[in-house]
């Protein structure tokens, strides 16, 4: 850490990055994470060509992009790491978790490990950790075989049917939201959000599906 204090003045403090390894943990998230033919992760193999990508990134990383994280600014240095120590942590719902347990994740960082440990800037795969779930079944499974499921999709109809929960709803969604009906076209300022039936509809359904997820994930973890 570099402290600049002038006579009389506030100090100006800046971070000198000197270490020749840098840790990075790294989410996935299987939910959004494609092959280059932006077909879903599906296997082992799969797998290996995304994160093979990334730690290609990593590797090609400027100095700016490795600390742009920091909450202070950065001295003007011609530093760049020796290597990269990575902890790559699957999250999301995908078809890859289907694939995935605790030896198909150590064979995963071993072949990482194999591959990409002797470029330069080198990669070391400190370990590869699975916190993914299979995708959730169509939603019309999921209210045939799902008693609280059912019962949440029946209410968001009904809201949608409703107007005066609709109005309700309007009202509760906070003030970054101005609410613009089909006919209106008045231009909203940049500070908030123009809200009409279209949005909110995509809203209700984006709260249904968190809602069923987060069911369906609690009950996994329950399992």
């Amino acid at each position: 850490m570099l402290v600049d204090v002038d006579a009389g003045g506030d100090p100006d403090i800046e971070f000198v990055p000197t270490s020749p390894i840098v840790w990075q943990e790294i989410v996935v998230d299987l939910g959004t994470a494609n092959t280059d033919d932006d077909a879903p992760l599906r296997n082992l193999a799969d797998a290996e060509g995304y994160l093979e990508e990334r730690m290609l990134d990593l590797r090609v990383a400027d100095q700016d992009s490795l600390t742009d994280a920091l909450p202070m600014p950065v001295a003007e240095t011609d530093w760049m790491p020796e290597g990269f120590v990575c902890r790559w942590t699957l999250t999301g719902r995908g078809e890859l978790s289907k694939a995935l347990n605790e030896e198909a994740t150590d064979v995963l960082a071993n072949q990482l490990r194999d591959r990409s440990s002797s470029g330069s800037p080198f990669v070391w795969t400190e370990s590869v950790r699975d916190y993914s779930a299979p995708p959730l079944p169509d939603l019309e499974t999921l209210v045939e075989s799902d008693e609280i499921i059912s019962e949440l999709v029946e209410l968001s109809n009904e809201i949608r049917g409703d107007d005066a929960a609709r109005a309700e709803l309007r009202a509760k969604t906070g003030d970054v939201w101005k609410w613009r009906t089909d006919e209106e076209h008045e231009d909203v300022s940049e500070e908030r959000i123009a809200l009409d039936d279209k949005r909110l509809d995509d809203l209700i359904d984006r709260a249904v599906t968190r809602s069923i997820d987060e069911l369906a994930t609690r009950r996994d973890n329950a399992n």
